[in-house]
């Protein structure tokens, strides 16, 4: 073993001697890409050529690596028939890169329909995860996020992934399940797939939270009713202190500190009550409420769904809280504000009316 390991390092270090100084004067001359990848190629090629003739790497061995290289990118240029090809050849239905992201996956993500049936075909298997915990489910789901797919094809996708056996309640590395991230995205086919396949409607990242904070940080009202029948909690919490990117945490956060001396750093402790309140829709708060959403929880520094509300100057809001129980005396711990002084502060006189103690 050790007499190996020296006669890795050996052939290694051999191979530097030439090849460095070879791109070194590349990279200094400012070659452009099309030079460089030939470049490129023959290092490879000359550590490979090397390997071979150490008897580290054999002839066999380099070819089957090469096959797999071709394999991952046809899956992920949704060429088909060399996936097809390949899979006859012998390469695995579950060839992965560096980061364990396998063929499926990569197809997955790309929106490539025919080549997910061929691997799924072949038996790949669809809850291997890569390094970041990322499962063919996951990226079904963020090719929409990342416009390499369309809502449809993601739902076509998921839908043979779960027919062959997907788990979909696998996490990637924070957490995200691919329920959260298609709320969150508002994808109420891939969400109806998910939940029908048994997917734990309150099983979330801490930072986006439930499925259902997801769905209601970007007002996808068809979502939030979906999750709330199959029995999301009305009262789960974002539990990380972050701002969540895509929202309108920004916007919220500088109108709170325009208008009212509030500063809101991030959506820690928010309810699903409060995204609604937030978003000034009065029907999902008509809906929590009936579902059993604490009107009067807050967050650490005694932040509301009253006091969202009534910054917004959301009076239907405001009425619906207030006939379910809210209490217009909680202060803001930061500002000492009340419901009714936010909403004054705000130039809502109509929130502010119905807020009089």
């Amino acid at each position: 073993m050790r007499r190996d390991l020296l006669h890795i390092l050996l052939v290694i270090f051999t191979s530097s001697l030439i090849l460095l100084p070879l791109l070194g004067i590349a990279a200094a001359m400012g070659l452009p890409e099309y030079i460089l990848k030939p470049i490129v190629l023959v290092i490879l090629g000359v550590l490979s050529i090397s390997l071979i003739a150490a008897g580290i790497l054999s002839v066999p061995d380099l070819f089957a690596r090469l096959r797999e290289r071709r394999f991952l990118n046809a899956a992920l240029d949704g060429r088909v028939a060399t996936i097809e090809s390949l899979l006859r050849k012998g390469v695995s239905p579950n060839a992965s890169d560096s980061g364990r992201v396998t063929a499926l996956v990569k197809a997955s993500m790309r929106g490539h329909v025919l080549v997910v049936k061929a691997l799924l075909k072949a038996r790949a298997n669809v809850n291997i995860a890569a390094k970041d915990g990322g499962t063919p489910l996951h990226g079904a789901v963020l090719g929409v996020w990342t416009e390499r797919s369309s809502r449809e094809t993601a739902c076509t996708i998921v839908d043979s992934l779960l027919a062959s056996g997907a788990d979909p309640n696998m996490q990637m590395a924070g957490s995200e399940t691919a329920l959260g991230l298609a709320a969150g995205l508002g994808l109420s086919e891939v969400v109806a797939s998910l939940l029908r396949a048994g997917a734990n409607p309150n099983s979330g990242a801490p930072l986006v939270g439930a499925p259902l904070i997801a769905a209601l940080s970007n007002n996808h009202e068809t979502v939030v009713e979906m999750l709330i029948q199959a029995g999301a909690d009305p009262n789960a919490v974002v539990r990380e202190s972050a701002p969540r990117p895509g929202t309108l945490s920004g916007t919220y956060a500088e109108q709170l500190k325009g208008t009212t001396g509030f500063t809101l750093k991030d959506f820690k402790g928010f309810t699903p009550l409060m995204f609604a309140s937030v978003n000034g829709n009065a029907n999902v708060v008509t809906r929590l409420i009936q579902a059993g959403a604490d009107v009067n929880r807050h967050t650490a520094d005694n932040m509301t769904a009253l006091m969202a509300a009534a910054q917004g100057g959301y009076s239907s809001c405001v009425r619906l809280l207030l006939a379910a129980g809210a209490d217009k005396a909680i202060q803001h711990s930061g500002s000492g504000l009340t419901a009714r002084e936010i909403a004054l502060r705000s130039g809502h006189s109509e929130c502010e009316r119905m807020l009089v103690a």
